[in-house]
């Protein structure tokens, strides 16, 4: 577990909406990113854990974290307060 900032960004939609706020960047298990591969075809990466309301981070589909881009693959509540981003290359192999 790493604390890391995160800026949430729109490659859709939206572009000019962004956000900024600090997360807990973690290593997915490997039950989770064999089954990205094998399901989606995408390549899960790492999850994102953040303090906030869902409602306000549901409409973004990409981050930036140190400089490097992903695609949110996935989002969902976690918890009382906290939302959880499974995020990936998002390219198509």
């Amino acid at each position: 577990m790493k604390l890391v900032t995160v800026k949430f960004y729109n490659k859709l939609g939206d572009t000019s909406l962004t956000a900024t706020t600090s997360g807990r960047l973690e290593e997915p298990r490997i039950v989770a990113k064999n089954w990205y591969q094998t399901n989606t075809n995408q390549r899960l990466l790492n999850n994102v854990t953040i303090k906030g309301n869902f409602d306000k981070y549901a409409s973004f589909d990409s981050v930036e974290i140190a400089g490097r881009k992903y695609v949110i693959l996935d989002k969902r509540e976690n918890g009382i307060n906290g939302v959880l981003f499974e995020i990936g290359s998002g390219g198509r192999k």
